[in-house]
């Protein structure tokens, strides 16, 4: 998945939920995935919030997949990736519930999926504390997934006792804090994260989770995570990561400068839904009237990332192609995006 979020869920009565479908160059990898899972639709679909890293692949799984309930916070952007994603929801019709807290997205004698935030009516200029925060317990056992909400939303989040803590924001030191981290005592906590120069995840956040006794799981190491439920115990496909910290390395709740992780849930006895559904609302677009967010990635690394970052033409064509790109011939010539942007091609609509 590298740097972004993608979670793909298999919950106990044979419904589906997707959390993110990472960057746009992944999206092809994301529906790949889901369809490697025999999955024909999805039952579930949250976008946790507008940056790219969470919703570039989404515009692809949403043109994929028929969904029957999508969930997003009530947050625009000015970015051709959310524009994307939404003229994809008005050509498939999809219905939309805002996420906000105090939703409830299914309720049964053995699964509860709530929705913990955005707080309603959120004034905050960051777009990472607009994040969807679902929390999802099975019998015994409770997994929360936060996107990329920072220590303001965290602080909101009522105590518990977590099996499994999604960690915000790639394990940045300006979300999960030691306060957070000890009001909700994660047994186990998934990184989802790669190449970057952020110093994703930071130490400081490392050695937090260390003194909270969670074991830690992050996809630069392991790759794709699945993490398994039978409502009373949890296993994980991989080993945990090993956090090496120096003497001086202490926890800390100092806030700084500034293939996807699956959860599987296997079968429950009881299939019964919820016959309250949350207020559906139906897509439009508008011009976004929001202010402009932070940028998400420093200029200085872009040509670097250009450069490293592959890319397919063709003879004859203007345009370049992620691969597996049905517009993409037989006689696909492999380049940089650096390359490719030096010669004048363009990104095909269909693939970014």
């Amino acid at each position: 998945m590298g740097q972004g979020d993608s979670i793909l869920i298999k919950l106990p009565n044979k419904q589906t939920m997707l959390i993110d479908a990472g960057e746009a160059a992944r999206g092809i990898g994301v529906v790949n995935y889901i369809k490697s899972k025999n999955i024909k639709k999805l039952d579930y679909v949250v976008a946790t919030h507008p940056h790219a890293d969470h919703i570039g692949g989404m515009a692809q799984v949403i043109n994929t997949f028929p969904i029957d309930r999508f969930i997003m916070p009530r947050k625009e952007h000015t970015t051709k990736t959310f524009e994307r994603m939404l003229d994809a929801l008005i050509a498939r019709d999809v219905k939309v519930t805002e996420a906000k807290a105090g939703v409830s997205i299914l309720k049964s004698q053995d699964l509860d999926i709530q929705i913990l935030g955005p707080s309603p009516n959120l004034l905050d200029s960051n777009l990472n504390n607009h994040s969807a925060i679902v929390k999802i317990t099975y019998l015994n056992n409770s997994f929360l997934f936060v996107g990329d909400a920072e220590q303001k939303a965290l602080a909101k989040i009522p105590k518990m006792n977590l099996d499994v803590l999604k960690m915000g924001h790639h394990g940045s030191d300006t979300s999960s804090s030691l306060s957070f981290l000890k009001k909700v005592s994660p047994q186990h906590s998934v990184i989802s994260v790669g190449k970057n120069q952020y110093g994703h995840p930071n130490q400081s956040t490392l050695n937090n989770l260390s003194s909270v006794g969670c074991r830690v799981y992050r996809t630069d190491q392991a790759g794709t995570i699945i993490v398994t439920s039978d409502g009373k115990t949890i296993s994980v496909n991989a080993s945990p990561s090993a956090i090496v910290a120096s003497k001086s390395d202490k926890p800390t709740t100092k806030k700084s400068s500034t293939k996807p992780p699956t959860t599987k849930v296997k079968k429950s006895t009881s299939t019964k839904k919820n016959t309250t559904k949350p207020p559906l609302t139906k897509v439009k677009k508008t011009k976004p009237t929001t202010t402009k967010p932070q940028s998400t990635k420093p200029p200085s690394t872009k040509q670097s990332e250009n450069k490293e970052r592959t890319v397919y033409g063709t003879k004859t064509g203007k345009k370049y192609h992620e691969n597996g790109c049905r517009h993409l011939s037989k006689s696909k010539i492999p380049m940089s995006l650096d390359k490719a942007i030096k010669k004048g091609l363009t990104p095909c609509k269909v693939c970014h």
